[in-house]
């Protein structure tokens, strides 16, 4: 008798595995994370040549060059949308499934030219 209900839960287990692993839907976010980890690496690529533009602006004219400034402040709320969509804090699909991210242009900052 415990032998039978040890063979019922061990089938129980192997079906729910079956589907589970034959699951559309898991497949596709697999498919779906694959492409914004891609994404994600092109973004921080992104980041790093902004950062790049961003000290030679200051080195050469103290300033920062806001549109870039902008710009990577775009990117960086986006690469948090990627990560939390990468590390299943979020269902939700970024950029190109949503609207890209607007960060707020009142966050500009002033900088004094040292």
């Amino acid at each position: 008798m415990i032998q039978d209900n040890e063979n019922e839960n061990e089938a129980e287990t192997i079906d729910t595995l079956k589907s589970r692993v034959y699951s559309k839907t898991l497949w596709l976010r697999i498919f779906y994370m694959a492409f914004f980890y891609i994404l994600s690496r092109l973004v921080s690529l992104l980041i790093g040549i902004c950062c790049i533009l961003q000290t030679i602006s200051r080195l050469l004219t103290g300033k920062l060059m806001m549109p870039v400034w902008d710009f990577t402040a775009n990117l960086n709320a986006y690469m948090i949308q990627l990560i939390e969509f990468l590390t299943y804090r979020s269902e939700d699909k970024p950029f190109p499934f949503m609207e890209w991210p607007n960060q707020n242009a009142e966050m500009h900052v002033k900088l004094d030219a040292e």
